[in-house]
């Protein structure tokens, strides 16, 4: 025997996008499909919305006696979440009013972490070209010192900090100043690299992130390209 249909009405469905739309995440970038849920002996299809890019999806599941469950994700705090039975349509838009906000707080994050890490395939790229993990000598060591400099400088001056905040990330920097005495070129620079992903990802907005990676990239592809 098929499993039994319950599946939203076009109506609901619109509502449905219409609450996403509210939170900001465009109703073309999602899907509406047809899953089977329960076990075998009371299976049923109910209907699915899934946000493509991502693959966070909400599932309306209705049992057999009436009563709403909902399996959305992501959740406030977790990967996934499992709603008690429902009697009414009212906890139901809650939920959907609830992983609608969720999900646009984890696409703005992705996007925001994609910036942040914008730069680094470019630097990393010229940096592995290195045929050795060889110290910088004393010429190279001062040329990267004075350009590190110059990136403390502007990361420092792109935001107003915290007194902590501010001394976090010149701690940072001094790392980096004294490993450039010790470590081979491309640990360094793998180094730095993940320095830099770390405080533009937690300090800065997505367009101060491009910003400060191409001022990174302009300082340091050219020394790498003068060293090689």
């Amino acid at each position: 025997m098929p499993p039994e249909a319950h599946l939203l009405l076009p109506s609901q469905k619109k509502q449905v996008l219409e609450i996403c739309a509210r939170h900001g995440v465009t109703t073309s970038e999602f899907e509406w499909c047809e899953t089977c849920v329960g076990p075998p002996e009371a299976a049923r299809r109910v209907s699915k919305l899934v946000h493509s890019e991502t693959q966070y999806y909400f599932t309306f599941d209705c049992a057999p006696n009436g009563y709403l469950f909902d399996i959305f994700s992501p959740a406030e705090h977790e990967s996934t979440y499992r709603s008690s039975a429902m009697s009414y349509w009212d906890s139901r838009w809650q939920n959907v009013e609830s992983w609608a906000r969720f999900l646009a707080r984890e696409i703005d994050a992705l996007q925001f972490l994609e910036s942040a890490m914008i730069g680094a395939p470019t630097l990393q790229r010229f940096a592995l070209e290195s045929d050795e993990n060889e110290p910088f000598s004393v010429q190279e060591r001062q040329q990267v010192i004075e350009r590190l400099a110059r990136v403390e400088a502007r990361v420092l001056d792109s935001r107003d900090f915290q007194e902590n905040e501010s001394q976090f990330i010149r701690i940072q920097f001094e790392h980096l100043r004294r490993e450039s005495e010790r470590a081979g070129r491309v640990s360094w620079f793998q180094m730095m690299i993940g320095i830099s992903v770390s405080i533009i990802a937690t300090y800065f907005t997505a367009d101060v992130a491009t910003q400060l990676w191409q001022f990174i990239n302009s300082e340091f592809t050219q020394f790498l390209r003068i060293g090689n």
